[in-house]
Protein backbone atom coordinates (compact mmCIF):
# COMPACT_ATOMS: atom_id res chain seq x y z
CA UNK A 1 0.00 0.00 0.00
CA UNK A 2 1.14 3.70 -0.58
CA UNK A 3 1.60 6.05 1.90
CA UNK A 4 0.48 9.21 -0.13
CA UNK A 5 0.91 11.29 2.42
CA UNK A 6 4.69 10.36 2.74
CA UNK A 7 4.75 12.02 -0.96
CA UNK A 8 6.76 15.21 -1.43
CA UNK A 9 4.68 18.72 -1.14
CA UNK A 10 5.30 18.79 -4.37
CA UNK A 11 3.96 15.13 -5.82
CA UNK A 12 1.21 15.76 -3.77
CA UNK A 13 0.21 18.97 -5.14
CA UNK A 14 0.08 17.31 -8.46
CA UNK A 15 -1.93 14.56 -7.21
CA UNK A 16 -4.51 17.40 -6.33
CA UNK A 17 -3.62 19.44 -9.36
CA UNK A 18 -3.19 17.30 -12.40
CA UNK A 19 -4.11 13.73 -11.40
CA UNK A 20 -7.49 14.80 -9.79
CA UNK A 21 -9.14 16.40 -13.18
CA UNK A 22 -7.25 13.53 -15.03
CA UNK A 23 -9.92 10.92 -13.07
CA UNK A 24 -12.17 13.96 -13.80
CA UNK A 25 -11.94 12.91 -17.92
CA UNK A 26 -10.03 16.61 -18.95
CA UNK A 27 -7.08 15.76 -21.18
CA UNK A 28 -3.56 16.73 -20.40
CA UNK A 29 -4.06 19.52 -22.71
CA UNK A 30 -7.21 20.81 -20.93
CA UNK A 31 -5.42 21.29 -17.64
CA UNK A 32 -2.25 22.86 -19.17
CA UNK A 33 -4.48 25.23 -20.54
CA UNK A 34 -6.53 25.46 -17.12
CA UNK A 35 -3.22 25.87 -15.22
CA UNK A 36 -1.21 28.23 -17.60
CA UNK A 37 1.61 25.69 -18.07
CA UNK A 38 2.65 23.84 -21.53
CA UNK A 39 1.98 20.57 -22.04
CA UNK A 40 5.38 19.26 -21.47
CA UNK A 41 4.86 20.59 -17.95
CA UNK A 42 1.88 18.52 -17.19
CA UNK A 43 3.71 15.28 -18.65
CA UNK A 44 6.57 15.80 -16.75
CA UNK A 45 4.44 16.38 -13.34
CA UNK A 46 3.54 13.30 -14.01
CA UNK A 47 6.12 11.18 -14.98
CA UNK A 48 7.82 12.19 -11.75
CA UNK A 49 4.81 11.87 -9.72
CA UNK A 50 4.76 8.06 -11.12
CA UNK A 51 8.45 7.78 -10.13
CA UNK A 52 8.09 9.02 -7.07
CA UNK A 53 5.63 6.40 -6.45
CA UNK A 54 7.67 3.33 -7.87
CA UNK A 55 10.26 4.51 -5.58
CA UNK A 56 8.26 4.45 -2.53
CA UNK A 57 6.24 1.40 -3.70
CA UNK A 58 9.83 0.00 -4.22
CA UNK A 59 8.61 -1.57 -8.41
CA UNK A 60 8.12 -0.14 -11.40
CA UNK A 61 4.75 -1.31 -12.50
CA UNK A 62 2.02 0.66 -11.74
CA UNK A 63 -1.41 1.45 -12.56
CA UNK A 64 -1.39 5.31 -13.27
CA UNK A 65 -5.54 5.79 -12.98
CA UNK A 66 -5.58 2.95 -9.62
CA UNK A 67 -2.51 4.99 -8.26
CA UNK A 68 -3.93 8.08 -9.14
CA UNK A 69 -7.45 7.51 -7.81
CA UNK A 70 -6.51 6.80 -4.70
CA UNK A 71 -3.92 9.06 -4.00
CA UNK A 72 -6.69 11.81 -5.08
CA UNK A 73 -9.43 10.42 -2.55
CA UNK A 74 -6.69 10.15 0.14
CA UNK A 75 -5.78 14.02 -0.05
CA UNK A 76 -9.33 15.39 -1.27
CA UNK A 77 -9.87 14.58 2.37
CA UNK A 78 -6.97 16.69 3.73
CA UNK A 79 -7.41 19.36 1.44
CA UNK A 80 -9.90 20.63 -1.00
CA UNK A 81 -8.93 21.47 -4.58
CA UNK A 82 -7.38 24.97 -4.66
CA UNK A 83 -9.66 24.99 -8.24
CA UNK A 84 -13.12 24.40 -9.82
CA UNK A 85 -13.36 23.04 -13.10
CA UNK A 86 -16.55 23.01 -14.74
CA UNK A 87 -17.82 19.96 -15.86
CA UNK A 88 -16.86 18.72 -19.43
CA UNK A 89 -19.28 19.03 -22.29
CA UNK A 90 -20.17 16.68 -24.77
Amino acid sequence: MIDWTSLSPRRQATVRQIGSRLLEGYSPSEIATELGISLNSVRAALADLRAEIAEQAGRSNLTMGASLRSASDQLKQKSPPERAFPKKSG
